[in-house]
C-alpha cells in the first residue's frame, strides 16, 4: 500500500494516494514514512490541519525524521504560524546541517515575522549548500532590493534566473 500510495502520488492521484497510505496504516499504524507522506498528499488537498497531525505522528514515531520536520514546518507556515515552523525548521537542520531546503524554508518564516536579517541568513546557508537553489536566490534578492541593495539584488535575481532554467 505504501508504495501504491507513493506511485499515485507521483502520478498527481493525491486522493487516491492519500486513501493507499490510509490503507498501510491500517495494517501497520507505525510506518512513520506512511505518516509523512500521508501528510504530504493532505497538504496537496488543502488539508493542513489534518496533515500536521499526521507530520507529528511521523514525528513521534521517528523523533530523527529529517524530511517530516521540514514538512510540518511549511505546514504550519500554511496555517499562518510561522514563529511555530521556525522549531521544526531548526530541529531539520539540527538533524541534518547540509539540508538547503530547511535553510530556505526556515528564511521564509524568518521573513514572515519580520526577521530579516536572521532570513538573508539562512537563505544564504541555503545557496552555500545548493548553489542552484533558484528560489533562495530570488528570496534573496527580493530581501536585498527591499532594502535598496540593487547591486547585491541584481546579482541574486540573476543567479534566481540562472538557476532556475534548470529546474
Amino acid at each position: 500500500h505504501m508504495t501504491l500510495g507513493n506511485a499515485l502520488y507521483e502520478l498527481g492521484e493525491h486522493e487516491e494516494a492519500m486513501a493507499a497510505y490510509g490503507n498501510a496504516l491500517r495494517l501497520n499504524p507505525t510506518l512513520d514514512g506512511a505518516h509523512n507522506n500521508l501528510g504530504n498528499a493532505l497538504v496537496t488537498l488543502g488539508k493542513i490541519s489534518e496533515a500536521i497531525e499526521s507530520y507529528r505522528k511521523a514525528i513521534h514515531l521517528k523523533p530523527d525524521l529529517v524530511d517530516a520536520h521540514n514538512s510540518l514546518g511549511n505546514a504550519l507556515n500554511k496555517q499562518g504560524q510561522p514563529g511555530t515552523a521556525i522549531a521544526s525548521f531548526h530541529e531539520a537542520i539540527r538533524l541534518s546541517p547540509g539540508f538547503a531546503i530547511a535553510h530556505y524554508n526556515l528564511g521564509i518564516s524568518l521573513k514572515e515575522l519580520g526577521r530579516e536579517d536572521e532570513a538573508i541568513d539562512s537563505y544564504r546557508n541555503a545557496i552555500r549548500l545548493n548553489p542552484n537553489h533558484a528560489d533562495a536566490h530570488g528570496s534573496l534578492g527580493n530581501i536585498l532590493q527591499d532594502r535598496g541593495l540593487l547591486d547585491e539584488s541584481i546579482t541574486e535575481l540573476f543567479e534566481f534566473g540562472r538557476t532556475y532554467s534548470r529546474y
